[in-house]
């Protein structure tokens, strides 16, 4: 059998990082809905952010579906993680307790430029076939 990894939000964190060699060599294509494929509140370093952790086939086709109103991941400044960036640079942010910054105490966001969707990770990452939907 042949599979299609799909996940939505916090699933689609999973199924744009996870690896796992047997299921890549069955895989048709990884879809990563929902998730953003930046350094944000879900991952606490740059390196969280690369597809399969780098170890997956780079012809296996991705797809990033997320939407440009998307209240958790977009680049937009109303977002979780825009106000998560926003708020690590001031510890008297409001915003720093209601998202549980304070547990991030160390990971810096400082700097991050938040671009919405998985298109740098994908580049990076140089897939042959993969594309963004916003």
């Amino acid at each position: 059998a042949r599979f299609i990894l799909l996940g939505q939000s916090e699933g689609g964190m999973l199924a744009a990082r996870y690896h796992n060699a047997e299921l890549e060599a069955r895989l048709d294509a990884r879809v990563i809905s929902a998730w953003s494929c930046e350094h944000n509140y879900f991952v606490t370093s740059a390196a969280g952010t690369r597809i399969c952790e780098g170890r997956c086939r780079r012809s296996t086709p991705v797809l990033n579906i997320v939407g440009s109103e998307d209240e958790y991941f977009s680049s937009r400044n109303f977002s979780v993680a825009s106000r998560v960036v926003a708020a690590s640079s001031s510890s008297s942010s409001p915003v720093s307790s209601r998202f549980g910054l304070d547990a991030l105490r160390g990971h810096s966001h400082r700097g991050a430029a938040l671009e919405g969707h998985c298109l740098a990770a994908i580049r990076r990452g140089g897939f042959s076939s993969a594309s963004a939907a916003v």
